[in-house]
Formats: C-alpha cells, structure tokens, sequence
C-alpha cells in the first residue's frame, strides 16, 4: 500500500491513531481549518468532527467517545491540558495534544508489557490514564 492510500486508510474511520497524525500533518486538516486549543471547534476536537462525520459536535464527550477513549482522558487532554502542563491555552499545539495521545496509547500498551493488561482493550478504561504524567506531554 503507497504512503497516501495508508494514510486515507488511516483517517477514514475515528480513532486515536488517526488523530494524532492528522495533528502532525496540517496537510490533513480540512479547507479553512485553523487552530487554537481556546475553542472546541478550533482545537483536536474541532479538528476531528471536521474529519469524521461520525461527530456531530466538537466536545470532549462526542470525541471521547468516537475515539473509544475513557471520559477521564477525554477531559484530560482535551480540555484540561493548559493545566496539566502548566501552559496557557493559547499555548498548547497540536504536537501537545499528539504527544498527549500518544503517552496515554504508551501507558496501555506498557500495562500489556507489565502483564497488567492482556491487550490493549478496544476501549481504553479510565484506570489507564492516570498512571501518565504531565512530564511526558512537552
């Protein structure tokens, strides 16, 4: 598979995975998308009901949920990074929220590792995100 089937591949359905490039490739991002974290439809979750028809709506829960993310997480990343990093919020970009994402992925798939988990669940349970600090988000 060539480097731009995998990526439609990748961004046809929600999933965190998808996400995270898309934030990492501004040449995903849809006509007249602009970023600012401020805003829920100028942020990761604005920028995923932009993707996905799936989400009607740019919230932490409707996003949360399409990425089959715990609520904990959701709220974490999408709404609560400015304060768990320590930035403003007109300071947290894209890579924040990718790196965020990945370092909650990293956490599941270290509990397969450790024998705590057997798989990585196909929905991530809310226990998981609290082992991650806010080190790991940059």
């Amino acid at each position: 598979m060539d480097t731009r089937n995998a990526v439609k591949a990748l961004l046809a359905k929600p999933s965190i995975e998808g996400l995270i490039y898309a934030l990492r490739h501004k040449e995903t991002w849809p006509d007249g998308f602009e970023w600012d974290y401020r805003g829920c439809s100028t942020c990761a979750m604005g920028l995923a009901a932009r993707l996905w028809e799936e989400i009607e709506f740019p919230s932490w829960y409707e996003v949360g949920d399409a990425l089959k993310m715990n609520r904990v997480a959701a709220i974490w990343i999408f709404n609560d990074l400015p304060t768990r990093t320590e930035k403003a919020s007109s300071a947290i970009t894209p890579e924040h929220v990718a790196a965020a994402l990945e370092a909650y992925l990293e956490t599941l798939r270290r509990l397969v590792a450790d024998g705590k988990l057997k798989e990585v669940p196909a929905e991530y349970p809310w226990y998981v995100f609290k082992s991650v600090s806010v080190e790991v988000v940059p």
